[in-house]
């Protein structure tokens, strides 16, 4: 099993710890918070929550696994995709989504009854999308026309998602401004991005 994990298993070992890490602790919270909830819908069958969870982890490790064998430069193009198919599920959410734990966050899959958050595919597409125009474009980001559609992708993404959840909103806007920031583009350039995410966040408070 070690020699198989060894010849397979690539990558920065400590991200697979923290990811295995994050399991354990999200599997040990979800035991802890559905006990209730097994309760009134299962009869008291804590376990079946649990197991529930615990196969959504197994599946996601055997996805993360066949991810990174994909070349990372592959991952730009997908991201952008995963950004233009994004906007209209946002917005299937705001007008149709499924109400869980008192917000409308979620779209319902029929076939296999479960729900996904679009707002997450959003976030990955787009921290995607920025660090592959960020390091592309590196040598000419003090051009404001280089950073019109990166801004317009932050604008968009963020303005759809506030429609359902303000809070995320805010955040992703905040983690791809410093993303930027990072990436050494001009404060007078990223304070018209801030400007516009505040101003669009004023709409929805």
């Amino acid at each position: 099993m070690i020699e198989w994990l060894k010849r397979n298993i690539q990558g920065d070992k400590y991200i697979w710890l923290i990811a295995i890490i994050l399991s354990i602790i999200g599997l040990l919270a979800v035991y802890s918070a559905t006990s209730l909830l097994a309760f009134q819908q299962k009869g008291g069958n804590t376990e079946f929550f649990l197991l529930k969870h615990f196969l959504l982890i197994v599946f996601s490790f055997i996805a993360m696994w066949f991810a990174h064998k994909i070349d990372y430069k592959y991952y730009s193009k997908i991201a952008l995709i995963g950004l233009y198919v994004s906007l209209p599920l946002l917005f299937l959410t705001y007008k149709f989504g499924v109400n869980i734990n008192e917000a409308s966050r979620w779209i319902s899959i029929p076939i296999i009854n479960m729900a996904f958050q679009p707002s997450d595919l959003a976030k990955l597409s787009l921290i995607i999308y920025l660090s592959s125009f960020l390091s592309k474009k590196q040598y000419d980001l003090e051009n404001i026309k280089t950073l019109i559609m990166p801004f317009l992708w932050i604008g968009l993404i963020c303005l759809f998602i506030a429609l359902t959840n303000l809070s995320t909103a805010l955040i992703l806007g905040a983690t791809s401004i410093l993303l930027m920031f990072i990436s050494r583009v001009k404060i007078s350039h990223l304070s018209l991005l801030i400007n516009s995410i505040l101003f669009s966040s004023n709409k929805f408070v």
